[in-house]
């Protein structure tokens, strides 16, 4: 385990400095600095650790169904979907159609490589979800005019005031968990962390 100290790792230099504030600043960094590296640190442990994990740790019940980690990720989804339904159908929107929508109300006028990476889809499953939104009149799709090979999705009028409607759906589904805000907040980050450090072993 790794034992750091948060000290600066130049103090003399900022003993140095004659300015009271401008001295405050160099430690403040230093403390940042030092705080950073302790985490990167940790994260590194953490990663080892799990690496040279003995394999007799995982036994016959490691194929218990309700002991796998994906399956607990995979029903969830498919209870939340079941949550955002009814409510999205008042809209007019599936739930894959809706995070679509979530995307171009955070950002507009997007390319669809761009839409896919942020929604991890590829073009194959985006471009049905696009036609469809267009067909409805809540987005346009044009080529880029610098870059024919790029085309553009942005929202019509109606696709911007949907956004009002939906404004009250994040409340409900919140009731629906019968979790705090801290508490869904918390869960998000942790499956944003679990998401990215299991991208970064995929081969």
């Amino acid at each position: 385990m790794y034992s750091v100290s948060i000290t600066c790792l130049s103090a003399a230099a900022c003993i140095a400095i004659g300015n009271p504030v401008d001295r405050f600043k160099c430690k403040l960094d230093c403390l940042q600095f030092n705080f950073e590296r302790y985490i990167i640190q940790l994260m590194e442990t953490s990663k080892q650790a799990n690496a040279n994990m003995p394999s007799e740790l995982f036994g016959p019940d490691s194929l218990l169904l309700d002991n796998q980690l994906c399956f607990a990720l995979y029903s969830a989804s498919l209870t939340m979907t079941k949550i955002y339904k009814p409510l999205l159908q008042k809209m007019g929107l599936t739930y894959p159609q809706y995070l679509v929508m979530l995307t171009l109300w955070e950002r507009d006028e997007v390319t669809v490589s761009a839409l896919g990476e942020r929604l991890y889809l590829d073009s194959g499953t985006l471009t049905p979800l696009l036609k469809r939104l267009e067909n409805s009149g809540f987005l346009r799709r044009q080529r880029a005019p610098h870059d024919e090979r790029q085309v553009i999705v942005s929202l019509t009028a109606a696709g911007k005031n949907l956004r009002q409607q939906a404004q009250a759906i994040p409340q409900q589904v919140s009731c629906s968990a019968e979790c705090s805000l801290d508490e869904l907040k918390a869960l998000t980050q942790e499956l944003r962390r679990l998401r990215a450090a299991m991208a970064g072993n995929i081969a």
